[in-house]
């Protein structure tokens, strides 16, 4: 008994030795560089997404040099993501923004919760949130491209 205690022992710090599969995010559609309008639906691909991380989308305005968090989103089992998002405001037709989608700690997470809590109270609609000038630190980049906005 004592034997088999230390043989589940020894798999089991074995197992935690053992490098975890790296997280996998991309987006899938839209496609870089290609003409978008202000509301689409974003769609990507995701497979090893670690426990107690979060899947954001997030926009980046190239003009006012903001970052836009806008929706965390789960993955299928099979690991297709999809989300609706505005980009930009009515007028801004031929300007250029980044899609970006991130995975994000409890404390990054913490931080874009109370980022869009504090828009909402604060601001009418999303068009006119103030954005974040920089994203938390706990929130990893795994996929950005560059899209512009049609009419």
């Amino acid at each position: 008994m004592i034997i088999l205690g230390a043989i589940i022992a020894t798999v089991a710090f074995i197992v935690l030795l053992l490098p975890q599969p790296e997280p996998f995010l991309k987006i899938t559609y839209p496609v870089d560089a290609s003409s978008v309008s202000q509301n689409e639906a974003v769609s990507g691909v995701s497979k090893n997404i670690p426990t107690g991380q979060q899947i954001w989308v997030i926009v980046y305005a190239h003009e006012a040099n903001m970052f836009y968090p806008i929706s965390s989103i789960d993955a299928q089992p099979n690991g297709n993501w999809s989300s609706a998002i505005t980009i930009g405001e009515a007028n801004d037709s031929g300007y250029s923004f980044d899609i970006i989608v991130a995975l994000a700690n409890q404390d990054a997470q913490n931080q874009i919760n109370a980022y869009k809590i504090y828009a909402k109270n604060n601001y009418s609609t999303n068009d006119s949130y103030p954005g974040m000038s920089e994203l938390p630190s706990g929130l990893v980049t795994y996929d950005r491209i560059t899209v512009t906005r049609s009419k």
